[in-house]
């Protein structure tokens, strides 16, 4: 009988990896989404576009979902490093090009090719974080999705005091800058090696491989139709992609919402920042609470509460359009952020629970298509509304709607085993 050998001293090194993977979420999409949403205030006033406008090059980030289908193929020929590396240095570029725009066009397009960045990033976190960890993987994608918030949390005031001293354009390059510089040095000390197997280990017990146990090998992946006929598929794209909508519409509008409202008030400037970071801060909480719950408990009742909390959000932001104050924009930022960081760690480990290894790339790719296209169209529509109707009352009532519609395909997955 194989005995497993015992730990080896120190930190396993699949923590140093989510270590560099979690610096890597916290400058790429704490810079590329939460620190971009505080330009379009700027951007509006200098150029004079419309909300939908702005708003539209905040979500661009997101039309390169496509390239999630990739995902799987692409570090199965390059690499995880590679991957993420490649995803840094684009996010980061393009955001430094971003400083030097004036056409609107150009901007869409260095947004796009800045999504590229970002779902290179993305794809290679979680399945580079799969093949480190198995029984813990809750833990660890969380802890790197963490990241992504703690990015928001410490980037966001240092992106508004920027744009007040320096200005929007300067403030892109510095944070263009930033992210390569900060996340590339890890990136190239821990995370070069891809597997426990390349440094004969057992995955999160960090002991030497003995000589009689085989390295699995990746297989090939399956068919679209073999994937999505999945029920943790089809109950993961409902879930997300309904629930996704208040989401991807308020995460991009939050700050420019409460400054509008805070600017008819007389409330002060800098509340719209404020919202934003304390989402952050909850979403970071959100994020390690359900990933350590998604270790232990079941998906249904994980994502139940977490839609639950996305409403409560909503709900709280329609109050603040209909006249609330500084409370109410407290309270609902502390709720939609906790649904925020929730959003993958209830979905994305149970995935990998309920299929193969050899599967999961292809199966992320495909989840995560469907939820960058909500995350893009999103934002669009709510700034549409915005410009149509004068305010954002009528744009958050119409998102709260496919939140509700989130709990079709929740209920209709009592009847899985596996969810529930």
């Amino acid at each position: 009988m194989t005995t497993v050998p015992a730990r080896e001293r120190g930190l396993y090194h699949g923590w140093k990896v989510v270590i560099a993977l979690f610096l890597a979420g916290m400058m790429v999409y704490g810079c590329g989404l939460y620190s971009f949403t505080l330009f379009i205030t700027p951007l509006t006033a200098e150029f004079g576009w419309s909300r939908a406008a702005t708003s539209g090059l905040v979500s661009a980030f997101w039309l390169a979902a496509p390239l999630t289908l990739a995902g799987d193929p692409i570090i199965r020929r390059f690499g995880g490093f590679r991957m993420i590396a490649a995803g840094v240095v684009i996010a980061s570029l393009t955001l430094i090009a971003i400083g030097t725009c004036k056409s609107l066009i150009m901007l869409y397009a260095l947004r796009l090719v800045m999504g590229v960045g970002k779902v290179l990033m993305a794809c290679g976190v979680s399945i580079l974080a799969a093949q480190w960890f198995s029984r813990s993987y809750g833990m660890a994608i969380a802890t790197c999705y963490a990241g992504w918030h703690f990015g928001g949390l410490t980037m966001v005031p240092l992106t508004q005091m920027l744009i007040d001293h320096v200005g929007w354009r300067t403030t892109a390059m510095i944070l263009g800058g930033a992210i390569s510089a900060v996340t590339l040095p890890l990136l190239w000390l821990w995370t070069r090696v891809p597997s426990p197997a390349e440094r004969g280990e057992i995955p999160e017990i960090g002991g030497r491989l003995p000589l009689s146990v085989d390295t699995p090998r990746a297989g090939a992946a399956p068919a679209l139709g073999t994937v999505m006929a999945q029920p943790i598929v089809w109950w993961s794209m409902g879930v997300t992609m309904l629930g996704a909508v208040a989401y991807g519409a308020i995460i991009t509008n939050e700050a420019a919402l409460v400054d509008e409202l805070a600017a008819l008030r007389g409330l002060g400037h800098g509340l719209g920042a404020g919202a934003v970071s304390l989402t952050a801060v909850t979403a970071l909480i959100g994020a390690l609470v359900f990933g350590w719950a998604a270790d232990r408990f079941p998906p249904l009742l994980l994502s139940t509460v977490d839609l639950l909390l996305m409403i409560a959000g909503a709900m709280g932001f329609v109050l603040v359009a209909r006249g609330g104050g500084p409370l109410v924009i407290d309270l609902s930022a502390i709720a939609f952020g906790l649904a925020v960081g929730g959003f993958e760690p209830v979905v994305v480990p149970h995935m990998k629970k309920c299929l193969p290894q050899q599967w999961f790339g292809h199966a992320y790719g495909t989840w995560y298509l469907g939820y960058l296209g909500v995350l893009f169209a999103a934002p669009i529509a709510l700034g549409w509304l915005h410009d149509v109707t004068g305010s954002y009352l009528t744009a958050l009532e119409c998102a709260l709607v496919p939140v509700l519609l989130a709990f079709v395909p929740a209920v209709l997955a009592a009847r899985v085993k596996a969810l529930v």
